[in-house]
């Protein structure tokens, strides 16, 4: 395993996980607090400005994923000595649809930061569906980890935009303490929703990961790769349980500046430990797989 391959791997995870966590934020966020009946004028503002905000982070997400895939294609002409047409075509042209996709969503976020209505659907259409793009091979098998990666987007990535660009907008604005306190609180419980379904897709479709690699359970012990899911595993529990910490007992307590500033801390420490995940789940996806033993 060289350096570059998990350094490769978890740039690709940073642009992935900015990229959907954006699309989370705006439909699974900010989406249900703009179409609630009784959003005011000035929450609708700050919302509006979250949102182009988090354009700019999703359009920074898909040019890093972009630009991998492409180096990738560079990489496997220069290595196979391929032409272009027989990469981006080979298989089910998954290669080629990927980056057809990768160019839409590029679009549909430059859209959104011009305030084009039809950005945001263009650009969660085809991150969605660059995402999940193996699905083209009809092999539920390759769809796995596609979706595992979804689905830790969706929370995590989601969470990091959330706290990072929606947070920091509605205490920058002319709102009272209490109407911050508030808006924070909506932007949290819409969240939540989002973050639950995301956790149990997310478990399941690690479990069955596990499974495919590690091929028998003397791995876990006898193996870089198996030693390497261990860790991830423990890191991975700290996560979940600072998450179910902060929705059990946290996230009811909003609606106050000083439970505001709570959450604010915890979601930090969660989101620590998850980039912590992302940083070993690179250097586990270099590994190789186990083998059974003879």
């Amino acid at each position: 395993m060289n350096l570059s391959d998990p350094l490769r791997e978890l740039l690709g995870f940073i642009g992935q996980y900015l990229s959907l966590g954006v699309i989370g934020l705006r439909y699974g966020v900010l989406g249900r607090a703009l179409g609630r009946p009784d959003a005011d004028a000035p929450r609708t503002t700050i919302l509006t400005i979250a949102s182009r905000r988090a354009a700019g982070v999703g359009l920074v997400g898909m040019l890093l994923a972009t630009g991998l895939l492409a180096a990738g294609i560079a990489r496997v002409m220069a290595e196979r000595h391929l032409a272009l047409a027989t990469i981006l075509t080979a298989g089910q042209g998954e290669t080629g649809v990927r980056l057809v996709l990768a160019a839409l969503a590029i679009v549909g976020f430059l859209l959104a930061l011009a305030r084009v209505p039809a950005g945001w659907p263009l650009a969660g259409f085809a991150t969605v569906a660059a995402a999940l793009v193996n699905i083209l091979s009809l092999h539920w098998q390759t769809l796995v980890n596609p979706v595992h990666v979804l689905a830790g987007s969706l929370w995590i990535g989601t969470l990091f935009v959330l706290m990072t660009i929606a947070v920091p907008a509605v205490l920058g604005s002319d709102q009272t303490h209490e109407d911050k306190a508030l808006t924070i609180a909506d932007l949290i419980n819409a969240f939540s929703p989002l973050a639950l379904i995301s956790v149990a897709v997310l478990v399941l479709s690690g479990v069955v990961t596990a499974v495919r690699h590690l091929k028998f359970v003397a791995a876990l012990w006898t193996t870089s790769y198996g030693i390497a899911l261990v860790v991830k595993l423990c890191v991975v529990a700290i996560v979940l349980a600072l998450g179910a910490w902060n929705w059990r007992r946290v996230r009811p307590s909003l609606g106050t500046h000083a439970a505001s500033a709570k959450i604010q801390r915890s979601a930090r420490l969660e989101l620590a430990f998850a980039g912590l995940v992302l940083l070993i789940t690179s250097v586990l996806v270099s590994l190789p797989s186990p083998r059974l033993p003879k």
